[in-house]
């Protein structure tokens, strides 16, 4: 898997129902997911963009984001990597 090459930890499914919304918050890691069903929308620096099955998203590590499960909720495959 190139994302565990590339210092990722092996990657989790996760899935969040339509209700999910989670506010302003950030992570001590670096995110990188592939949505699998549904959609999600993150919100940085003001700007939101909607992620759907087949797409990409990166948050480096202490990026504030908000995020919120579409209508149909999320499926995505997710892995981190820890500051070294």
């Amino acid at each position: 898997h190139a994302a565990i090459a590339q210092g990722f930890a092996a990657p989790v499914r996760v899935e969040r129902d339509a209700t999910y919304a989670l506010g302003v918050h950030q992570h001590p890691f670096h995110a990188r997911a592939l949505i699998i069903e549904g959609e999600i929308t993150l919100g940085v620096a003001g700007v939101s963009r909607t992620y759907r099955p087949g797409d990409i998203f990166d948050l480096p590590e202490n990026t504030p984001h908000e995020e919120h499960a579409g209508p149909q909720g999320v499926v995505y495959v997710s892995a981190r990597k820890e500051r070294a």
